[in-house]
């Protein structure tokens, strides 16, 4: 059946040699796998063709959830995979650790064998749990129902027994951005479960890199201030190379930020290097478990809490670069903070721009819209002198001589601690992406250079560097 991407649910591997094998005989493509506690666990993600590049591939529930990160057609897509246990409480354990990865901003695709039906929470047994905190997933991380979008009135019930008994318990959701979804039921031959298959138009608005902006946490962290009074220090050595504080601060400003990516993308790979160390742990004990050997519970307990901690690192990361600040420091990050996130990326689309005789500017002439308007803005207007003259002469108050003289002096140390350490958190004062925690973090050794570039620009009369 010609597809994209694949979704596979109970594909019962055994062991990271199953693995092997899988992704060997599987030969379109890239593809991901999880192995299970059990014989019946195990799910696949398979990609037919060359344009998907899959970026990472992490197990959060061994054999139960999967999500691959990858990019298609320079957009980028998360796929969750999801095999819910038959029994309540299981199947409850594993839909409260979905947030963790559900938790992104990029475009979003949840799908699998939930075990459960959202059309309702109770039936025998009484409330089912699991199917509430389904809802509430779907609710709080503004996904579709893709087949329920299709078809608002088809029951689409995707499972069946031989005693007359159905449910829809498989489903694929999306995230509210995607639009243009269709999905249809496609009955299978070789399950008691049917398929979905659904199509996704790759149009929108395409989002570029946008501004770099210095991630604060790396602030807290004693390697990367040990790293940079070191490079701070050889910055230093260039002053004399340039004609002035002000023209080498510019340039020092510029390393600064070089410098700070630089050190973010390391960290990067080793966060990403650390996951997959934990993921390929948990599939090595998983797989003794499956061959029956012994296995040391505390470790298999504290490779899967490493693992949480390292997604919810993640997570925060999303928050902060999403500037929700309502995020507290050592609190869980919820379905909230991340719904959020998505919501604010969402209002940031621009559909057109309004030109000065009322008609509407899209795409690309949007530009020279934003241009001219600022241009205008910002240009120098002539000023009657007449009416100047008159406006100073309606002004009665005066500066006495100690005031004066206050005004006049040199801006102090002190004048300039308080100015940086009052910046708004998170807002970084200029392009290069260094907000002001950065500043006063490191006021220490920035503070008197920052104070001589002040005096300068001050004694020049300037607001900004020649």
């Amino acid at each position: 059946m010609r597809g994209d991407v694949y979704l596979l649910q109970e594909v019962h591997l055994r062991d990271e040699e199953d693995v092997a094998v899988f992704t060997r005989e599987w030969g379109w493509g890239p593809s991901g796998w999880s192995v299970g506690g059990v014989h019946a666990d195990g799910v696949g993600i398979l990609f037919r063709g060359s344009s998907f590049v899959v970026e990472e591939v992490v197990s959060t529930v061994a054999g139960r959830v999967l999500y691959v990160d990858f990019l298609f057609q320079k957009s980028q897509f998360r796929v969750v995979n999801v095999y819910a246990p038959a029994q309540r409480g299981r199947r409850l354990e594993v839909f409260r650790d979905l947030p963790g990865c559900l938790s992104t901003t990029r475009s979003l695709i949840l799908g699998g064998d939930f075990n459960v039906t959202l059309d309702t929470g109770g039936g025998e047994g009484g409330i089912d749990h699991s199917a509430r905190a389904l809802v509430d997933l779907v609710r709080d991380f503004s996904l579709v129902d893709a087949f329920r979008a299709t078809h608002p009135t088809d029951p689409g019930f995707t499972w069946r027994n031989s005693r007359g008994a159905e449910s829809r318990l498989d489903y694929i959701f999306m995230g509210g951005g995607l639009s243009g979804v269709k999905c249809v039921l496609l009955p299978s031959w070789a399950s008691d479960h049917d398929m979905l298959r659904a199509s996704l138009p790759m149009d929108g608005p395409e989002w570029g890199r946008g501004f770099w902006r210095l991630n604060t946490s790396l602030l807290g962290s004693d390697a990367f201030v040990t790293s940079f009074t070191g490079f701070y220090a050889s910055v230093r050595t260039l002053r004399p190379l340039f004609t002035s504080v002000v023209e080498w601060w510019e340039a020092a400003k510029s390393r600064f930020a070089t410098f700070c990516r630089r050190y973010a993308v390391v960290a990067r790979r080793r966060d990403r290097a650390e996951v997959a160390r934990w993921v390929a742990s948990l599939a090595y004990l998983h797989g003794r478990l499956n061959r029956g050997e012994p296995v040391d519970w505390a470790v298999y307990e504290g490779a899967k809490e490493r693992l949480r901690g390292l997604l919810e690192a993640r997570a925060k990361a999303l928050a902060f670069q999403a500037q929700l600040r309502e995020l507290e420091e050592g609190e869980r990050p919820t379905a909230y903070f991340f719904q959020a996130a998505k919501a604010r990326r969402g209002a940031s689309v621009i559909a057109g721009l309004r030109r000065g005789d009322g008609t509407l500017a899209e795409g690309p002439a949007m530009l020279t819209v934003a241009e001219s308007y600022y241009a205008e803005l910002f240009s120098r207007r002539a000023c009657d002198p007449a009416a100047e003259a008159r406006l100073l002469d309606c002004v009665s108050a005066r500066l006495g001589s100690e005031e004066a003289q206050a005004m006049e002096a040199d801006v102090t140390l002190e004048e300039v601690r308080r100015a940086v350490f009052s910046i708004r958190g998170g807002r970084a004062p200029g392009h290069d992406g260094l907000p002001g925690e950065f500043y006063a973090a490191f006021w220490h050794l920035l503070g008197p250079d920052l104070l001589e570039v002040c005096r300068t620009l001050l004694k020049r009369g300037l607001c900004r560097p020649p």
